[in-house]
């Protein structure tokens, strides 16, 4: 846990109990966590998140069915207590509900110093495209679980630098969409300004897939 008196950081985020500002490492790793709390994501000093070997089939957002829970984001100024605590956490958990896709714009998350995200070996079907909008991840292992299918944004990601899928069940890596004439549907390019290591060891995917353009 970093110092509160040179984290910047501290005093500086509302909704959230002063301790939790500061921490810079959280290691839930080995339980039998079904879900996480989102206040996990909104810890802006948090560099390195373990929460591997446990049953987490999808990450938590403020982004429910098509519009943001606005309760939910404003519940700190309803409720009598000034910050979460954990004695609320499973009742948060019920409005937390992990959606397949969901952008960090729409996330309600605050990590912009997360830089190491451990979740191998949960039952992760698939991985938001948020994932890859956090500003400075640059390690991400997500290997042995039910991944199928990813998002562009895994090529746009500004700072990653290794990618662990392996031991998922994936067919085929994603392409820009492209219509006539050439130019990307999305807008987006697949820029990979920096190095990058990707693991698709005892993946499925199919022989032609290097020829594939990304």
């Amino acid at each position: 846990m970093a110092a509160s008196t040179i984290n910047p950081y501290d005093g500086m985020v509302t909704g959230l109990h002063p301790s939790l500002k500061t921490v810079t490492r959280v290691d839930v790793s080995s339980n039998k966590l079904g879900k996480l709390p989102i206040v996990l994501f909104q810890m802006p000093s948090l560099k390195t998140l373990n929460a591997s070997e446990n049953s987490i089939s999808g990450l938590p957002s403020l982004w429910l069915g098509g519009k943001r829970d606005l309760a939910q984001k404003n519940s700190f100024k309803a409720g009598k207590k000034p910050y979460s605590s954990c004695e609320d956490i499973h009742e948060n958990l019920a409005s937390e509900e992990g959606e397949l896709d969901f952008t960090y714009a729409e996330s309600g998350w605050n990590c912009p110093h997360l830089e190491d995200i451990e979740l191998h070996h949960n039952d992760l079907t698939t991985l938001p495209t948020c994932l890859f909008e956090l500003p400075m991840l640059k390690y991400l292992n997500v290997s042995y679980n039910d991944i199928q299918t990813l998002p562009f944004e895994m090529w746009t990601a500004p700072v990653l630098k290794s990618l662990d899928l392996k031991g998922n069940f994936v067919k085929k890596l994603p392409v820009m969409k492209t219509r006539q004439g050439g130019r990307g549907g999305n807008g987006k390019t697949s820029s990979l300004p920096r190095a990058k290591m990707l693991s698709l060891s005892k993946d499925s995917l199919p022989v032609d897939t290097r020829s594939e353009q990304l």
